[in-house]
C-alpha cells in the first residue's frame, strides 16, 4: 500500500509503506523513503541511514603492503563513527600502511588497543604489520584522532603481539594443576572446576612428536586457557597468572600433533559422560554429518598447518540426528543413540563394543536351541525335540495325550483305533515286560556259596568279612652296601651287612647309577656270614665307589 508522508515539513505522496500489529494493540508503520530528498538523507549528502551500520568490504587487487585500496558498498563519505569490516585477501601490511576506502583518501591506521591509548588519546600508537593476508579487521573512522583523520583498528587477532590476548588475560591462575604440565600447553577446566587439566601429560618439549590427549574428565563449558611459558608446572602447583591466556596465537603441536587446514575452525572432540563432564578424544576441523555420540568444543581458527588462534569463548555443539545444535548437556541421551537392532538370542558371552543404549521395553527372542511348549494337533505331525548331539523325532499319528494320576504320568499315543499307553511316572514292570532284561540277568554271576562255587582255604570259608591269618611263609628285607675304591685287597672286599643269617637267600644287584662300572669290573658276591658279604672282581679293580642293593629272604 502507499501513504502520504511528511518528512522535515515536506509532504510526499505515494510512499510505499507496510503496517505490522504491535504488542498491546495498534500498528507500527514502516515507510520506504529511498530516493526521497530530506535533511540528512543520502541524496542530500547525509548519512542518516548508515551512521549506525557496520559495512563490509574487501581490499582491491591493486593494494600494496603500504597502500591498501578497498571497495565498501554504501559508504560515500568519511564521517566520525563510520564502521567498516574489511577483508584483506591480497597482501600482508607493512609498517606505516594506509587504507583508501572508495577513493575517499588514504588514511593511516592506528591501534586503539595498544598500551597508553585510553589514557593518552592525543598520542595514539601507529599500527604496523598487523593486517595480514586473509585477515578481517574492524575499522572505525575518527576525523580528530590525527590531522586529516584516521582509521582506528579493532582486530580479533594479532599474530605478532597477541594484543587482544593480553586484554583477555585470565585471572583464574589460582587453580592447581591436575598433572604436571610442560611448555606451551592448552589447559582445560577439570570436571569439578577445581583444577587445570593439561591437554597431555607428555614430557616432550617438541611440537612434532605425536602424543595422547589427557584422559581426565573435563568441564566442557569451563574456561580454556593457553600457557605461554616454556617451563614446567608440577602436579598440584599453581601456574603463574601472567602466563595464562584466554585468547592467543599458538602452535598446536605442543598440545596435540595435528596437521591443520588454514582458515578452518578447530574443534575439540569429546565423549560426554552421564554426569555432564567429558573426555577428550581428538582435535578435528569438521563437524559430523550425522549423530555420532560426541560433542565438539570450538577452540578457535587455524591460520597455518601448525598454528591456530585460541578464541576466548568456546560454544559446544553436537549432532542430534537432524543437524548440528548447541549442546547444553541436558539433551536426552546426550548424543548417544538408542539401539536399532533387535536383541540377540544367545551365543558366546562378550563385552560388546556398541555405544548405543537399550530401550527399556526391549524383548529378547525365544531361544530356539531349547525345547519350549508345543501344542500337538490330532493330525499326522512330526515334532522335533533337541537332544545332545542332534535331534529326535516324535511321530504323532492320530493323536498324543498326556494325563497325570497319583504318582504317575501316562503317555498315550493313538494311531487310528489303536492306543498304546506307556506309564512314565512311578510304576512297576515284570521282568518279561522289559526287553532284554532276562538276558542281562542270565549273564550275571550266580550267588557265591562257600565250598560249592568258591573254594575254601585250610577249610576256612572265604565269604564274609574279617581276615584269615596264614602262618609260615618268607620274610623280606632290603638294605644297601658300599664298596670303596680303596677297600680292595687281592681282588676281594668284605663289607658289613645286617639282617641276615649265614643261610639266608641274598639277592644282590648294583645300584643303577653304578651298573656300568659294576659290570666292567665283573664283580660277584662270593661269601656271606651273618654280618658280612664278601665281593670279588674278575676283570679290573674299580676306581670309584660302588653301591649295591641287597634283598634278604629269611
Amino acid at each position: 500500500m502507499a501513504q502520504n508522508v511528511t518528512i522535515a515539513g515536506a509532504s510526499y505522496t505515494g510512499v510505499p509503506a507496510v503496517s505490522i500489529p504491535k504488542t498491546g494493540g495498534g500498528l507500527a508503520t514502516f515507510y520506504d523513503a529511498s530516493g526521497i530528498d530530506y535533511a540528512g538523507s543520502p541524496t542530500s549528502g547525509g548519512n542518516a541511514n548508515v551512521t549506525n551500520a557496520i559495512l563490509f568490504g574487501r581490499c582491491d587487487s591493486t593494494s600494496t603492503a603500504t597502500e591498501f585500496t578497498a571497495t565498501v558498498d554504501g559508504l560515500d563519505s568519511l564521517y566520525d563513527g563510520a564502521a567498516v569490516m574489511l577483508r584483506n585477501g591480497v597482501v600482508t601490511s607493512a609498517s606505516g600502511f594506509t587504507i583508501n576506502v572508495n577513493g575517499l583518501g588514504a588514511k593511516p591506521v592506528y591501534n586503539n588497543m595498544a598500551t597508553g591509548n585510553e589514557t593518552t588519546p592525543t598520542n595514539p600508537t601507529r599500527d604496523t604489520t598487523i593486517f595480514n593476508i586473509n585477515y578481517t579487521m574492524l575499522l572505525v573512522y575518527d576525523s580528530e584522532l590525527v590531522d586529516g583523520g584516521a582509521w582506528i583498528c579493532y582486530r580479533g587477532y594479532d599474530g605478532n603481539t597477541n594484543t587482544i590476548g593480553y586484554q583477555l588475560r585470565t585471572n583464574s591462575g589460582n587453580r592447581p594443576m591436575s598433572d604436571a604440565a610442560y611448555r606451551y600447553r592448552l589447559y582445560f577446566t577439570s570436571a569439578d572446576g577445581s583444577k587445570w587439566v593439561p591437554a597431555n601429560t607428555s614430557t616432550r618439549t617438541d611440537a612434532t612428536t605425536a602424543r595422547t590427549l589427557n584422559t581426565r574428565a573435563i568441564d566442557p563449558f569451563g574456561p580454556i586457557v593457553y600457557n605461554s611459558t616454556n617451563g614446567t608446572t608440577n602436579s598440584g602447583a599453581r601456574p603463574a597468572v601472567g602466563t595464562l591466556w584466554q585468547q592467543y596465537a599458538l602452535t598446536i603441536g605442543y598440545s596435540y600433533v595435528k596437521t591443520l587446514t588454514a582458515w578452518d575452525s578447530v574443534w575439540l572432540k569429546c565423549q560426554p559422560n552421564a554426569d555432564g563432564s567429558a573426555v577428550m578424544k581428538d582435535i578435528v576441523q569438521a563437524l559430523p554429518s550425522s549423530k555420532d555420540g560426541y560433542i565438539y568444543i570450538l577452540l578457535g581458527m587455524a591460520y597455518s598447518t601448525t598454528a591456530m588462534e585460541l578464541r576466548s569463548e568456546h560454544p559446544v555443539y553436537w549432532h542430534d540426528g537432524t543437524g548440528i545444535r548447541m549442546w547444553t548437556g541436558a539433551e536426552p541421551g546426550s548424543g548417544v543413540d538408542p539401539a536399532t537392532a533387535t536383541p540377540s538370542m544367545d551365543g558366546t558371552a562378550a563385552v560388546g563394543s556398541s555405544v548405543k543404549y537399550a530401550r527399556e521395553d526391549h524383548v529378547h527372542p525365544s531361544d530356539t536351541s531349547k525345547l519350549g511348549s508345543v501344542t500337538l494337533s490330532t493330525s499326522a505331525d512330526t515334532y522335533v525335540v533337541p537332544v545332545t548331539g542332534g535331534t529326535a523325532n516324535i511321530d504323532v499319528g492320530d493323536g498324543l495325550n498326556v494325563s497325570e494320576g497319583t504318582n504317575t504320568i501316562t503317555l498315550s499315543v493313538k494311531t487310528g483305533t489303536t492306543s498304546t499307553t506307556v506309564a512314565v511316572g512311578n510304576h512297576t514292570h515284570t521282568v518279561a515286560g522289559i526287553n532284554g532284561l532276562q538276558s542281562a540277568l542270565d549273564a550275571k554271576q550266580a550267588t557265591l556259596v562257600s565250598g560249592t562255587n568258591i573254594k575254601t582255604v585250610n577249610n576256612e570259608s572265604l565269604l564274609g568279612s574279617g581276615n584269615i591269618a596264614i602262618s609260615g611263609g618268607v620274610s623280606m628285607s632290603t638294605t644297601t652296601v658300599t664298596l670303596t675304591a680303596s677297600g680292595w685287597s687281592s681282588s676281594q672286599q668284605t663289607v658289613a651287612c645286617s639282617g641276615m643269617t649265614a643261610t639266608s637267600n641274598v639277592i644282590i644287584s648294583p645300584d643303577p647309577t653304578y651298573a656300568s662300572a659294576w659290570a666292567a669290573a665283573g664283580i660277584v658276591c662270593i661269601h656271606q656270614t651273618e654280618t658280612t658279604l664278601t665281593f670279588f672282581f674278575n676283570n679290573q679293580a674299580p676306581t670309584q665307589l660302588l653301591i649295591a642293593n641287597v634283598l634278604i629272604l629269611n
